[in-house]
């Protein structure tokens, strides 16, 4: 999904699947720096838990590129999601 923002402003993805979820998930986002990629080696993790709303409270360059978030239950991955933030 492609997502178009305005610097300084607040942009947020949501890591939301059409599916119940279980209970013990952990949901790891991922970064890709300028790039619009799904090759995994290009990401970096930026943070991993329970929140599913990856919010960046003040967009600038530097954030342009691929987000993954990916929902793991148990050792499991689950469900693998791409983002790429367009200025």
């Amino acid at each position: 999904k492609e997502i178009q923002v305005m610097e300084n402003s607040r942009s947020r993805m949501w890591c939301d699947v059409p599916f119940h979820l279980p209970n013990n998930i952990e949901v790891i986002w991922r970064f890709a720096e300028e790039v619009k990629t799904q090759q995994v080696d290009q990401f970096k993790e930026v943070t991993a838990g329970v929140d599913r709303l990856y919010s960046i409270p003040s967009a600038s360059l530097q954030h342009q590129g691929t987000y993954q978030c990916e929902i793991y239950s148990g050792q499991r991955s689950v469900v693998r999601l791409y983002y790429y933030l367009t200025g």
